[in-house]
């Protein structure tokens, strides 16, 4: 049987998982990454115990890989186990351990398709209209979903979203986001999603400067609140209700809605990857719903002339 701890013992084990633990963190450039990164290691040692990274063992992966898949999507299980992979890559080459054990456990597979619920154009429209554009609250809302709805951003680039993000280029307005990994991108502003901002932010009456958030919680004599990620998904949740979608829908849903109708609308897949900020294009693929549709297939497209 292991015998108890004693505190500084504890402590010292503590010391030795932060070391690799930090030096992964640092290499994150976002700070959300970071977090999640963070928060995803914090549950792995939560569930192993009082146990030291030097005894990991590949039995001990597979047991938590099975936890997590009896309550997570395959993909988040996939990405969590990702995670652990590089933290224990860092702590090989400082010599902490000999090998990595996350690397002889298999992965779930991640589905070719992506298991988030989008919205129909019509339902899309629904949730639009639940907004009542005579308050601040509902200019607030309406121009948050019609942003999100428009250009897939995602639930942190709202949030963080501020007044000077927002610039005009050759006859275009854009909003300059920081997505994944620290990419910056330019999310293109349709002239109904400027003028959603516009009445909003007309309407709230607020003294704005390059480094004002867009969408604030609330206003009052003591400044204002910013706008959390939390309150977004509470928004998002509830609009839905109200448009009578009984499906569950998330910030997510919205972003993945972007991509589905932006496709199915003609764009290529490359403008779609950019439209969600994707690193990989197999990521945007897998929103892609009429990839295999044999009416309008790839190969209808080749043209190949034969000299008789």
């Amino acid at each position: 049987m292991k015998m108890a701890l004693s505190s500084g013992e504890v402590q010292a084990l503590a010391l030795r998982q932060e070391l690799p633990v930090q030096a992964l963190l640092v290499g994150q450039l976002s700070k959300n990454t970071r977090r999640a990164y963070r928060a995803a290691l914090t549950d792995f040692f939560e569930s192993m115990g009082a146990i030291d990274i030097q005894e990991v063992t590949r039995d001990h992966i597979i047991g938590y890989r099975n936890y997590l898949m009896e309550r997570y999507a395959p993909a988040t299980v996939a990405l969590r186990l990702s995670v652990l992979s590089q933290l224990f890559e860092e702590a090989r080459l400082r010599g902490m351990v000999e090998e990595n054990p996350v690397k002889a456990v298999k992965r779930p597979k991640v589905p070719s398709e992506s298991m988030t619920q989008g919205l129909t154009a019509k339902e899309a429209a629904a949730l639009l209209a639940t907004c009542d554009c005579a308050t601040v609250k509902g200019a607030r809302d309406y121009a948050i979903l019609r942003l999100m709805l428009y250009t897939g951003l995602r639930r942190s680039e709202v949030v963080n979203a501020k007044w000077g993000d927002l610039r005009q280029e050759r006859g275009h307005w854009v909003l300059h986001v920081v997505g994944k990994g620290g990419r910056l991108r330019k999310a293109k502003l349709q002239v109904s999603v400027k003028r959603a901002l516009d009445e909003y932010l007309q309407m709230g009456g607020r003294a704005l400067t390059a480094n004002s958030p867009l969408f604030v919680a609330t206003q009052h004599n003591r400044g204002e609140v910013p706008l959390s990620p939390r309150t977004v998904a509470q928004m998002v949740k509830r609009r839905a209700r109200q448009a009578g979608i009984t499906k569950r829908i998330t910030p997510h849903s919205l972003r993945h809605t972007a991509v589905t109708l932006a496709l199915d609308g003609g764009a290529t897949v490359r403008q779609a990857q950019y439209l969600a900020g994707h690193a990989d294009p197999k990521t945007t693929m897998r929103y892609d719903r009429n990839r295999e549709n044999l009416d309008d297939h790839a190969s209808d497209y080749i043209r190949i002339s034969e000299v008789a």
